[in-house]
């Protein structure tokens, strides 16, 4: 009785390590992982390898949807960076070169990221991957940069933050499950219990032995 109440307390303690009785840590919306992965790269192009802008445009979505919402963002970032930006480039406005941006497109995937025990899941891996072209024209409409530029994304978040992390609002926020096999679902849990159930026996019976 001693060793199985020992095995049973160093069980309990495993379980909490490993997250089974843990709140669920918050993660940042699909809309904010968006926003960085779309924005950062043309940041970044404006930073190291165009030419100095004092003045920016940022050619209008003739549509809506994620082209429309990356457009704004990037806007938005801009201006924090301290450039002078204009939305059209109008005959009055004296600009050092434009952006456009087209063809945007992103698609998110929920996978299974196993399980810790036989109930306990370790939560879903979220995976985005997108592309948009991106051109910078000067004023005397020589083009500076013409090339689709790809984006990509992956983490781990808890399952039970899943529809937390979506925005109804907005399409293009919304992923899709794809199913794990029954190798992911069943046996991997399946034999890392049983091994560490193992573990645990086998520590406890050659302590008692000593």
């Amino acid at each position: 009785m001693p060793r199985l109440r020992s095995a049973l307390a160093a069980g309990f303690v495993f379980f909490s390590l490993n997250g089974g009785f843990c709140g669920e840590s918050p993660a940042p919306t699909n809309q904010e992982i968006l926003s960085r992965i779309f924005t950062a790269p043309i940041l970044k192009l404006l930073a190291d390898s165009l030419p100095p802008a004092g003045a920016l445009v940022i050619r209008e979505s003739p549509g809506g949807g994620l082209e429309a919402w990356l457009i704004q963002n990037l806007t938005d970032s801009c201006l924090a960076q301290k450039y002078l930006v204009y939305s059209s480039p109008d005959s009055g406005v004296s600009y050092d070169y434009a952006l456009e941006i087209s063809g945007a497109r992103v698609q998110i995937q929920y996978h299974s990221a196993g399980r810790r025990w036989l109930f306990f899941k370790k939560g879903v891996r979220r995976t985005f991957e997108g592309d948009f072209h991106l051109r910078a024209i000067r004023h005397d409409r020589q083009i500076l940069y013409s090339r689709r530029v790809m984006v990509s994304h992956q983490d781990v978040i808890p399952a039970g933050l899943l529809e937390r992390v979506e925005n109804p609002d907005l399409p293009f926020t919304q992923g899709t499950k794809s199913g794990s096999s029954v190798i992911n679902r069943w046996l991997e849990p399946v034999l890392i219990t049983a091994t560490t159930i193992t573990l645990i026996y086998l520590f406890y019976s050659l302590r008692s032995k000593k």
